[in-house]
């Protein structure tokens, strides 16, 4: 026993078997899993995470194993005697054995916090932990005295009955685990009664003023001892708020003019509770001088990145045991998670001092600047995304202002990735070193316009008022996208704008679906028929927006020489025969996922649809017609060309 107490490190809170499945409350349940050291059995038994090749434990009320990992450290579940058992002789295996009970004291000896109790004789304090009560004493292990202040040594030995450290750890009455709540704030028998914060984690965690538990409701005569991992010393109530405490403290001295400048100050000396991730000196210098310029000549900015390092909650290091998601005042969201050494970090960056507890809250030291992408321009975010060809061509394309964060109006840029620009052909190359103006303002639209506000079939035009054409958004099941393009990354953030990655660049079309069927020699039978229904009209009209299905000369002359001059004969039934190859929406094919079935309603207002087998294999119309190029762009929407002709049902006489 003596030497499990003294190499727990790190530990949660207690966890007994079963205990899950029967507090309904819990969002956990115990599942007992293949990985565990079964060396005890029956009834009062339970169970605690230990880090392999270390005695480290780890409690908690509903320990998650699903990770097998405690800061990165594989773990396994080994069982022992739940408190106040014991294994007898007559068999090892078993927890049958009821133990005797002591004193406060007497308690804390039988488990070895040979410092506590120490402290405790030498202050005279002992007395009142061994006849009065009841009391809920939180005990720290022998570990935590290692390397206190001198202070704080003398305060925990010292024999002035009031303002003995012992007694900041002790609070009138018996306070179970399950007793302890989230934010609970008790009183002490220290002078004042000063109150210590109980923290109670989702994961199970209970810290006391940032104190974690680790092995608790060890039940006395007279109270429950509940053994810590710190000694924990009494918080001013006056003049001690996160705002003070950064105030006095030198090593923050830019984040303090920030916050006074943002009036982040004044909100920092409220109720809270707060975390506050405050970046040292040293973390300004080491972030880039033209981003902090910039941020910091930037009021609303400043404020934004400031309120990415504060939580609306109290959140001690404690807590995290492995990666966890955290929502900032900010709006946006920190990972935090802590490494080998057991050391918080956030964002990947690290803690130099964690737990500067405050009278509304608890602030962490971190060794580098947390920019959130709120706080980034346009092309900090390119550059953290790795869209540089995009970046490169956007200075000679009059986006200078847009992509260095001087605009003040938002926007939503679709940016074709780095691959995209790789995939151009020749001409297409040379257009764009042409014009990069036209082609890369043809992917920017004003305003911000994240996925959860894009709406299928909308049509959004580009910032430049010159650029006449429009940009039709594609949705389809659980896909995004722009015209012919993907979206295959979306919603980054940057600044007051937003950036979508797609897998195409974009030229503005220069003609309507009618003019590109005239163009294309493969389609004049196609465009005969189309004069002769008197359909040209509507595929050359600006303010349409259509999906054309053209079949070529080839495919037309399969058609039976009779049916076609029926067609011709009469002209209603060549109106349904065509209309049947139109949509009256843009559909574009990048957006059809393989072995689905999409369906899709005609001008002749009857059904069609569209499947595509494999990925590699080309999309079929009602099972025969292939498309054999596809998403070709027009003014007045899309065009795709066909290798057969497609039949309406509603015809009166079939090929």
């Amino acid at each position: 026993m003596r030497t499990f107490i003294a190499t727990v490190v790190m530990a949660t809170v207690f966890l007994e078997l079963g205990f899950c499945a029967e507090e309904r409350k819990t969002r956990f349940v115990w599942k007992r899993p293949t990985y565990v050291m079964p060396w005890l059995k029956g009834p009062n038994v339970c169970a605690v995470q230990e880090v392999t090749g270390s005695r480290a434990r780890y409690y908690s009320e509903c320990m998650v194993y699903q990770s097998r990992k405690i800061c990165g450290k594989p773990t396994f579940i080994r069982y022992h005697c739940c408190t106040g058992f014991e294994a007898t002789g007559d068999d090892p295996h078993t927890c049958d054995g009821v133990k005797p009970m002591e004193h406060l004291l007497g308690t804390g000896k039988g488990l070895y916090l040979r410092e506590l109790t120490k402290s405790a004789k030498r202050s005279g304090v002992n007395k009142r932990l061994i006849g009065d009560g009841p009391y809920t004493l939180f005990a720290p292990e022998n570990k935590a005295f290692r390397g206190l202040p001198t202070d704080i040594t003398k305060q925990m030995g010292t024999k002035n009955q009031k303002k003995n450290l012992i007694l900041y750890h002790t609070a009138n009455g018996r306070y179970y685990a399950k007793d302890l709540t989230n934010g609970m704030e008790i009183p002490t028998l220290y002078e004042g009664n000063p109150k210590i914060r109980v923290n109670k984690y989702g994961n199970g965690i209970v810290t006391v003023n940032c104190a974690r538990v680790i092995l608790p409701d060890q039940v006395a005569t007279n109270g429950i001892l509940h053994v810590t991992d710190k000694v924990i010393s009494p918080v001013k109530t006056e003049g001690s708020t996160v705002t003070e405490l950064l105030l006095e403290d030198g090593r923050f001295g830019e984040l303090v003019t920030a916050i006074i400048v943002t009036g982040l100050g004044n909100d920092l000396r409220g109720p809270g509770p707060f975390t506050v991730f405050a970046p040292t000196d040293a973390a300004f210098r080491r972030a880039p001088r033209e981003v902090v310029d910039r941020i910091l000549n930037d009021k609303e900015v400043l404020l934004k990145l400031l309120k990415y390092h504060v939580l609306d909650r109290d959140l001690c290091a404690a807590a995290i045991i492995s990666p966890t998601k955290v929502k900032t005042s900010e709006g946006q969201t920190l990972e935090m998670s802590c490494d080998v050494s057991d050391r918080l970090t956030v964002n990947g960056a690290t803690t130099s001092e964690t737990d500067i507890l405050a009278s509304n809250g608890v602030i962490h030291a971190v060794d580098d600047l947390l920019i959130p992408d709120s706080a980034r321009s346009v092309k900090e975010t390119l550059t953290k995304l790795g869209l540089s060809t995009f970046l490169d061509y956007s200075h000679t394309a009059g986006l200078t202002d847009i992509v260095n964060g001087r605009a003040k109006e938002a926007y939503t840029l679709f940016v074709p990735n780095d691959e995209a620009f790789r995939k151009l052909t020749a001409e297409q190359q040379q257009i764009l070193q042409a014009q990069p103006g036209k082609v890369l303002q043809y992917h920017v639209v004003s305003g911000k316009m994240s996925t959860r506000e894009l709406v299928g079939e909308a049509s959004l035009k580009s910032y430049n008022p010159d650029l006449k054409v429009k940009i039709h958004v594609n949705v389809q099941h659980k896909s995004f996208g722009v015209n012919s393009a993907r979206i295959v990354q979306s919603d980054e953030v940057a600044g007051q704008s937003v950036v979508h990655i797609v897998d195409k660049v974009m030229f503005p079309p220069d003609a309507a679906s009618m003019e590109n069927i005239r163009r294309d020699p493969q389609l004049s039978t196609f465009r005969s028929l189309l004069q002769k229904a008197g359909l040209e009209r509507m595929l050359l009209a600006v303010d349409g927006e259509y999906t054309v299905f053209a079949p070529t000369n080839a495919a037309l002359q399969t058609l039976p020489e009779s049916f076609l001059d029926t067609l011709m004969a009469r002209k209603a039934e060549l109106k349904k025969f065509l209309n049947y190859h139109i949509l009256k929406r843009p559909v574009y094919m990048s957006g059809i996922r393989s072995d689905l079935r999409y369906r899709f309603k005609t001008n002749a207002r009857e059904w069609m649809s569209l499947r595509q087998e494999a990925a590699e294999e080309p999309i079929t119309i009602d099972g025969k017609a292939k498309i054999i190029r596809q998403d070709v762009e027009t003014t007045n929407g899309v065009m795709h060309i066909i290798d057969s002709v497609l039949v309406c049902p509603c015809l009166k006489n079939k090929p």
